[in-house]
């Protein structure tokens, strides 16, 4: 994987029954705060937030997710603290109140590709 990729950081969350809609917004809050300020997380491109709105129900109890776009692998392990560094501040402070909030979870961490260069990929013999 080439370290300077982007990183999309996408979580589909499960909340617990008990979170309310107050605590889920603090929870977004703190997310879409993560590359601000002076202490902000470096390496950030965006933040996005949603809740699950397919027709499709077949989100699994999933119903909301959260989207981290980093500009580089390095960055990404840096907020995640599996670099030599430990994990950034402001994550560890969002772990604090995000994870008692959660019933399960999905991380999954991808590079964008543009599909054109799969289709190419597959097609060599």
């Amino acid at each position: 994987m080439d370290s300077e990729a982007l990183v999309c950081h996408l979580l589909l969350i499960c909340f617990t029954e008990e979170t309310s809609d107050d605590k889920i917004a603090e929870v977004w809050s703190l997310f879409e705060d993560l590359p601000n300020g002076s202490d902000g997380v470096e390496g950030i491109i965006s933040v996005q937030f949603g809740t699950n709105n397919s027709p499709e129900e077949l989100n699994k109890g999933f119903t909301h997710s959260v989207v981290v776009t980093f500009d580089s692998v390095a960055s990404r392990d840096a907020y995640t603290g599996t670099s030599s560094q430990p994990a950034a501040t402001k994550h560890l402070a969002l772990k604090e109140v995000f994870l008692p909030t959660i019933k399960d979870i999905i991380v999954f961490d991808y590079s964008p590709e543009p599909y054109s260069s799969k289709i190419s990929q597959n097609q060599r013999p």
